[in-house]
């Protein structure tokens, strides 16, 4: 009776002693591997989510003027100051908007456009990050404060459109400083404001 009463207690004690430390077991590995899934999906949408905000950033346009003198690369004038027959290399950045108007504004109210060169609508740019444009601009002899204004819009616009709203708030008395550019939500108006001077002799 003892012999038999220990191998009962035997084979019952064994299972019990095991299967509770094989639960334990299951539950550890699907902890494990419930926080491995987690881990791997918060990690795949940070990537997303930054991905996206990069993405962002590279599609957003942008418009930035540098005096180009002879070979060199170009310099970019804190004080956005210029002289008489400097030239003035625009570079820009776009992705979808990349239908393009670029004009500029003296403090006499003379508007000229340098893109399109020819016709009344927008140009189409090259998408891309920190592109120059091919031409570079030559500065007249005007002295004083002049705004350049680049259009960036998904859709070609018009120049007789984009003029006489600038027009009419000149009329209207508005320093060119404090002209705005009203071309809808659909585009993106980038300005630069300068001032030319005489070189010092």
């Amino acid at each position: 009776m003892t012999l038999e009463y220990i191998f009962l207690y035997e084979t019952v004690m064994e299972p019990n002693n095991i299967k509770p430390l094989k639960i334990v077991t299951v539950r550890m590995v699907c902890k494990s591997a419930a926080m491995l899934v987690i881990s791997i999906c918060a990690g795949f949408f940070y990537q997303l989510h930054s991905g996206s905000k990069e993405f962002g950033t590279r599609g957003a346009t942008s418009f930035r003027i540098m005096a180009k003198n002879g070979a060199s690369d170009g310099e970019e004038r804190r004080n956005n100051v210029y002289f008489p027959g400097e030239r003035l290399q625009c570079i820009y950045s776009c992705a979808d908007k990349n239908k393009f108007i670029l004009l500029s504004v003296d403090d006499e109210g003379d508007v000229s456009v340098y893109c399109p060169q020819i016709g009344d609508s927008s140009i189409v740019l090259e998408k891309g990050n920190d592109v120059p444009l091919v031409n570079t601009i030559l500065l007249d002899g005007h002295i004083g404060p002049e705004l350049y204004a680049a259009i960036f819009s998904e859709e070609k616009l018009s120049v007789v459109a984009v003029r006489a709203g600038i027009g009419e708030q000149l009329l209207a008395g508005t320093p060119i400083g404090k002209i705005v550019i009203n071309v809808g939500h659909d585009a993106d108006a980038r300005t630069v404001f300068i001032e030319k001077r005489q070189k010092a002799r």
